[in-house]
């Protein structure tokens, strides 16, 4: 791929989410990034400059209602909307990163 890739997807309610990611064939492994409250994921650029030099490939979202994605802003009625979201990003992420590659995580913190 080479580039940062940008698109949109919907979760399991239909709600349009936003995403990111750059992918290369030689990749070790992904980070998955999960931004925190009042966040979005533009702002873990250098989070993302990081991986790409341990030859991590990214994915990262915006959460329901923040950033690029859709949805009333600031609000997840229930956690399980957070989590599906996530869910259906890492299933995303094993897809285009193939089956024996690592995976990380970094997830802020979502309390004030």
């Amino acid at each position: 791929m080479g580039e940062e890739i940008t698109g949109r997807f919907k979760d399991h309610e239909g709600v349009e989410l936003f995403r990111r990611c750059r992918v290369e064939a030689n990749d070790r492994g992904a980070l998955v990034v999960c931004h925190g409250l009042g966040e979005h994921s533009g702002r873990y650029t250098g989070v993302f400059e990081a991986a790409r030099k341990a030859g991590l490939s990214y994915f990262a979202l915006d959460h329901r209602g923040f950033g690029q994605s859709a949805g009333k802003r600031g609000v997840i009625d229930r956690f399980d909307q957070f989590l599906l979201g996530v869910r259906s990003l890492v299933e995303f992420a094993r897809e285009k990163i193939g089956a024996g590659k690592r995976f990380f995580s970094l997830a802020i913190r979502w309390a004030v």
